[in-house]
């Protein structure tokens, strides 16, 4: 529901005309949206992005595209602010890093 910028009276959100004075109601027009290229990465590119130092929102895409796994991502880290980084962008919880520091080098250190 609408209100009538003219007479105040409440319309259906569909409404072009006000039924009550005849007031033409305007248009919005809609936004462009962005534009998504997706490309299909090799297993030889995803390696490559793994190992590659930084880079961590990209990381957290392919794993939750399931693409990667998130131990793959974390037994190629040596730095533990990027390997904490990166599980808080995952969504982890502080526990999650209490039960599995054991398991990663990068959270020995």
């Amino acid at each position: 529901m609408k209100d009538c910028p003219s007479c105040e009276a409440l319309l259906p959100s569909v409404a072009q005309v006000c039924p009550a004075c005849g007031h033409q109601l305007e248009k919005k027009e809609k936004k462009d949206e962005p534009i998504v290229h997706l490309q299909l990465l090799t297993p030889t590119q995803v390696r490559e992005l793994i190992d590659k130092p930084g880079l961590i929102k990209q990381k957290v895409q392919l794993v939750k595209s399931k693409q990667i796994r998130v131990r793959d991502v974390l037994h190629q880290m040596s730095n533990r602010e990027e390997a904490i980084e990166f599980i808080r962008q995952m969504g982890y919880k502080r526990g999650w890093l209490f039960h599995n520091a054991k398991h990663y080098k990068c959270f020995q250190s």
